[in-house]
């Protein structure tokens, strides 16, 4: 966890050094609400032995905070990781439960034999 932490962190320490000049990137209140309700569904709908998704997904929402809150060039691009990612994590973290399936009713995964 803390190398990967660590990494994160070296590569928007990287992007500063870089590119010095800075700039900022708003982040609107619409977008903000939208990353937050994403992570609080996934917290409420990811499985409890999914500690470290669990641990992931609010790291990303207090990102996403922060980016709100503080002047940075990250601020609104923050939110294209969950859009990106947020849906086939939480539909591979059900697909693994037991007793549930990501697969719609019906089709040939959900219908297949424990």
């Amino acid at each position: 966890g803390a190398a990967v932490a660590a990494v994160a962190l070296g590569s928007v320490a990287a992007m500063a050094f870089a590119f010095p000049e800075g700039g900022r990137q708003p982040m609107s209140p619409l977008a903000v609400l939208a990353v937050a309700g994403c992570c609080l569904a996934l917290l409420a709908t990811l499985p409890h032995r999914e500690r470290v998704l669990r641990i992931g997904v609010a790291a990303y929402l207090a990102a996403s905070l922060a980016m709100f809150v503080l002047s940075t060039p990250m601020g609104s691009n923050v939110a294209r990781l969950g859009a990106t990612f947020g849906g086939p994590l939480l539909a591979a973290a059900l697909a693994g439960s037991p007793g549930r399936s990501a697969a719609p009713p019906g089709s040939w995964r959900s219908s297949r034999p424990a």
